[in-house]
């Protein structure tokens, strides 16, 4: 089963994980301006939220569980579990992810995908943080 993206495909950020793991862990003032200029937010999917006010909730419960969720949101029949990576300020500079077929990602899962993605996502965290020279793997 093949699930695959353009790297150069850009996708609305209120309609990914990623995007939506960057966004959520945002200062409020950077969120707000960000999400000003995705309005209106376009609906990729059916699934895709295009209420700013339902969007807000969505980033919210984000931030309380500590990582994002796309179900079918930005592409029919994929899913998506992301977490933001972090710089030495605590802002989100980057998001990892994982995603495929939604008939292969549980999202009663992705409490365990997040727990992996956390562990990723600090040691990416740590090496931007360390000059080249002081890395050892």
């Amino acid at each position: 089963v093949a699930c695959a993206a353009p790297l150069s495909a850009r996708d609305a950020a209120h309609a990914t994980s990623v995007g939506k793991a960057i966004l959520a862990f945002l200062p409020e003032a950077q969120r707000a301006s960000r999400l000003a200029t995705l309005t209106p937010l376009p609906a990729l999917t059916a699934a895709t939220i295009v209420d700013p006010q339902a969007l807000e909730q969505d980033l919210a419960e984000t931030r309380e569980r500590g990582y994002a969720l796309e179900d079918e949101e930005n592409t029919p029949g994929t899913r998506g579990v992301a977490v933001p990576v972090l710089d030495v300020r605590g802002l989100p500079v980057a998001a990892l992810a994982l995603a495929g077929p939604a008939e292969r990602v549980d999202l009663g899962r992705a409490d365990r995908m997040a727990a992996r993605l956390w562990r990723a996502s600090r040691e990416v965290s740590r090496r931007l943080d360390t000059a080249p020279e002081q890395l050892t793997a």
